[in-house]
């Protein structure tokens, strides 16, 4: 996806990040290692909600060709557990098709809980 910022991979795909997507063991566990990363935190900051939205539809149409595909998925994903005004594009995010990416579905579940939800 080309968005209007270069954010560097090095800021996206951070070395905790990628070690939390290869050795996860459910989703709960990404979720919350990767709601602490600073590759989430940049993204958060970096991207409007519907900037991530996007990335996140156009990035789910296809499988993840490498690991390094499914660290920003992943990251892109949890950063909007980070943003305040997801319930806008709730309908655009649950219209999306994460079937290919193994925790993705029940991340975004998680993720529409308020409680799962956080203010920084």
């Amino acid at each position: 996806m080309e968005t209007r910022r270069n954010l560097q991979e090095s800021l996206v795909e951070t070395p905790s990040a990628k070690e939390v997507v290869l050795f996860a063991n459910s989703p709960s566990f990404l979720l919350e290692r990767l709601c602490r990363d600073t590759s989430t935190q940049n993204v958060a900051h970096e991207f409007s909600t519907q900037e991530i939205v996007d990335f996140l539809k156009q990035s789910c149409e296809k499988p993840p060709k490498e690991a390094t595909d499914l660290v920003r998925i992943y990251v892109f994903l949890v950063a909007l557990s980070l943003k305040d005004d997801l319930r806008d594009l709730k309908a655009k995010l649950v219209s999306i098709d994460m079937h290919r990416i193994e925790w993705a579905d029940r991340i975004r579940e998680r993720l529409r809980r308020p409680r799962h939800r956080r203010k920084d």
